[in-house]
C-alpha cells in the first residue's frame, strides 16, 4: 500500500496547526498558554533532543506556537529563568531539592491558563531570520476576548476611569 490511498481524500488544507512565531509583529503582547508539551525530537543525525512545545493566544484570539529546544544546560537554564517570572519556584530545582527533571514535567502540566506578558523579537543572522518570544512576567488576569471584529467588552460603568 502505497500514498495511492490517500488519492481520494487528498484536498490541502490547513490541518489546524497554529501560526509561528513568525505571525507575530515585534512588539509586546498579553498571552495565555493554552497548551505546553514536553517531547522528544529525532534529528537527521540520531541525536535526541527533549522539547517544550507551546500554544499561546494573544489577547486578539490570535493561535501561536513555538518550541523550546532543550539541548544543553543553557537552554535548560534559559527555561528556568522564564519559568520563574512565571512565579515557579525553580531555585529549588537542584540536586539539592527536586531533580529539574522532575520539577520540569510538573510545571509544565501547570503552564495551561498562565497568563503572561511578552516580547517578540526577530534578528537576522547569516541569511535567516530568528523569532524569539521573551517571557517578561505573569500576568495578574487574562485579557478580554474579542466579542466581535475589532471590538471589545465594556466593563459597566462603575469600573470605568472617567
Amino acid at each position: 500500500m502505497g500514498l495511492e490511498q490517500f488519492d481520494n481524500e487528498f484536498n490541502p488544507a490547513n490541518t489546524g496547526r497554529a501560526d509561528g512565531l513568525e505571525t507575530l509583529t515585534d512588539g509586546d503582547y498579553t498571552l495565555t498558554i493554552t497548551r505546553a508539551n514536553l517531547g522528544v525530537v529525532e534529528t537527521r543525525t540520531g541525536e535526541s533532543i527533549d522539547t517544550l512545545s507551546w500554544q499561546y493566544r494573544t489577547s486578539t484570539g490570535q493561535v501561536v506556537e513555538s518550541t523550546t529546544w532543550l539541548r544543553d544546560i543553557r537552554a535548560c537554564n534559559m527555561l528556568g529563568a522564564d519559568l520563574a517570572l512565571l512565579g515557579f519556584p525553580v531555585n529549588t530545582w537542584n540536586a539539592g531539592g527536586t531533580p529539574f527533571s522532575k520539577a520540569l514535567p510538573a510545571a509544565v502540566q501547570q503552564l495551561p491558563g498562565v497568563v503572561m506578558l511578552a516580547t517578540k523579537t526577530s534578528y537576522e543572522k547569516n541569511g535567516k531570520v530568528y523569532h524569539n518570544l521573551r517571557i517578561r512576567s505573569r500576568a495578574s488576569a487574562p485579557p478580554p476576548m474579542p466579542t466581535k471584529q475589532g471590538s471589545l467588552p465594556m466593563p459597566p460603568n462603575e469600573q470605568l476611569p472617567f
